[in-house]
């Protein structure tokens, strides 16, 4: 009883989904069938309806009345080209024509969708167009006020051009600078569109930035002491690895890192999960050898 009840749902979602065109009409005992006539034999005809095949002794068919096959690929055609599905409907008008190639109907039809694709395509592509147009006007815009232009880059806003003298110049942002928060606004999931916005409208405008530098770990001489590192300074605070002194000329220096970043990972190992000795051992590892470190900042535009 379950499997007739399932079989008996699976086919009713079915009729839902796919389309069903009445192509053959059978009067049978009385009654008007109608369907797709899928199997004949002597004495029995097979017509597939709504609700599953059905088997009919032909002894109590009355008629017969049946569509030829371009008309019932020209029928699905036109159920597609209703739902706005012209793709589908352009492979059963075709089906059409190859059965019947002299079928004006299907050839008319076949037009009319192409025509309503080919349409869609260039309203697409002119929507691309001004999409792509606005998108350089909001960068201009933003480079001529703060001398910054970015771009979204797989999912993130990051810097693409600093103009020297700018005011995003003196801030100190650099090239493939991730701006990960504007103001108050987290950049995730943000538009193109509202991240200009913000970029241009506030004032001052302060930005928290991730940055990536790659450094090479040198011998320094401070207070008497020979160390190896990049020349910083770091402290915990709770879980946060905060620089708190860049020695001057050191990699470090040279690379921009000031007090008051924060180290999120080295080596992209998360600094959140090492201790103190951990995270200043992955720093001073061997002399001339490299480190990757992924710094957090605040940064203000004036």
């Amino acid at each position: 009883m379950r499997k007739i009840v399932l079989a008996v749902t699976i086919l009713f979602i079915f009729s839902f989904i796919a389309p069903f065109i009445f192509c053959d009409i059978v009067y049978f005992d009385g009654k008007k069938i109608e369907g797709e006539i899928v199997e004949e034999t002597e004495s029995t005809i097979v017509i597939k309806t709504t609700i599953g095949k059905v088997t009919l002794d032909k002894e109590k068919v009355k008629e017969i009345k049946r569509t030829r096959p371009e008309e019932n690929f020209f029928k699905k055609g036109n159920y597609y080209f209703e739902q706005n599905k012209y793709d589908a409907a352009i492979d059963y008008y075709n089906r059409a024509l190859e059965v019947n190639p002299d079928y004006t109907k299907a050839k008319e039809a076949l037009n009319r969708a192409r025509r309503i694709i080919e349409k869609e395509e260039l309203g697409k592509l002119l929507e691309v167009r001004r999409i792509k147009e606005k998108r350089e006007k909001a960068k201009e815009k933003l480079e001529k006020k703060r001398g910054l232009v970015i771009d979204e880059i797989d999912g993130e806003f990051k810097v693409v051009h600093v103009m020297k003298n700018s005011a995003s110049y003196k801030a100190q942002l650099k090239d493939c600078d991730h701006i990960i928060i504007i103001g108050d606004f987290h950049t995730k999931d943000m538009s193109f569109e509202k991240a200009h916005e913000l970029l241009v409208e506030k004032s001052p405008l302060f930005l928290t930035i991730e940055r990536e530098v790659n450094l090479v770990r040198k011998r320094f001489t401070y207070k008497k002491r020979s160390i190896v590192g990049v020349g910083i300074f770091v402290v915990k605070d709770k879980q946060d690895l905060v620089i708190r002194g860049v020695l001057k000329n050191s990699p470090a220096d040279e690379t921009g890192l000031k007090a008051e970043d924060i180290i999120l990972n080295i080596d992209s190992r998360d600094c959140k999960s090492l201790s103190l000795d951990e995270c200043e051992a992955l720093i001073s590892d061997g002399e001339l050898t490299t480190v990757n470190i992924l710094i957090k900042r605040v940064v203000t535009v004036k």
